[in-house]
């Protein structure tokens, strides 16, 4: 016979476990509803920064593979925010005013790109991946013949995505008109006579103006509510990510 001590500890400790892991279903089911009305205002803002390339101890190669732009979409894109439940907020909801007012402040620095928009808390394969455009568009100057329209100074895209965590990642690049200084180019010079044909190649130097881009590649752990700088030697990005009030959902 089984002492009434040991009896009731046993039924203790079975209710105990029924309570847990009721406990443990309610956690499974509840936050899905709870998480997937959780939604972020998400306020960005990438600047350039003048910097000498011979002093940086980074490799810039002249030429770098072109950035996927699979599954991104446009700011501009209305099927495309709706598709990612997603909207662009209007400059009333930008609360980095004063920092990028500050950084026009600098000769320095320039802002080419300051957007806000919302979205929700989906996963890497679900959230929207934005193009990021901005500063001047090269392929307005007539110097650049045969450039594809728009390239601009600008050019990446950026994803804001929960994985446990917030994170933010980047592939941008920023483009540079550079000069190259005594870049040979081989031309072929045929001198016709009564005795014979020769075939003179005459080098000659012409300065040349071509487009070089540096690349700002990376993946952060952004806390939401707090200002984070994400830095590289010619791009700066400021980024803040707020909880949304429950009472301005989507």
């Amino acid at each position: 016979m089984i002492p009434s001590l040991y009896l009731n500890l046993f039924i203790d400790y079975m209710n105990g476990v029924r309570i847990k892991t009721l406990i443990s279903l309610l956690v499974l089911f509840l936050p899905l509803d709870t998480m997937a009305k959780k939604q972020f205002d998400i306020e960005v803002i990438i600047f350039k920064r003048v910097a000498d390339e011979r002093k940086s101890s980074e490799s810039w190669p002249n030429i770098i593979p072109k950035i996927s732009m699979e599954h991104v979409g446009s700011f501009e894109d209305k099927n495309y925010l709706v598709k990612k439940k997603a909207k662009v907020l209007p400059y009333s909801e930008y609360k980095l005013i004063d920092q990028a007012k500050s950084l026009e402040k600098y000769e320095d620095f320039t802002v080419l790109f300051h957007r806000t928009w919302r979205q929700g808390n989906q996963g890497k394969a679900y959230s929207p991946i934005f193009h990021i455009q901005g500063g001047e568009d090269y392929s307005k100057q007539s110097s650049f013949k045969r450039m594809p329209e728009p390239f601009y100074e600008l050019d990446g895209k950026l994803q804001v995505y929960v994985q446990h965590y917030l994170y933010l990642e980047t592939q941008i690049d920023l483009r540079e008109i550079k000069i190259s200084d005594d870049v040979p180019l081989e031309r072929n010079q045929v001198q016709q006579s009564t005795v014979r044909r020769e075939k003179n190649i005459i080098q000659e130097t012409k300065k040349n103006k071509f487009i070089k881009s540096y690349r700002m590649e990376q993946k952060r752990l952004i806390r939401s509510s707090e200002t984070h700088y994400l830095d590289h030697p010619f791009i700066g990005i400021i980024v803040q990510i707020r909880r949304a009030e429950e009472s301005t959902l989507l």
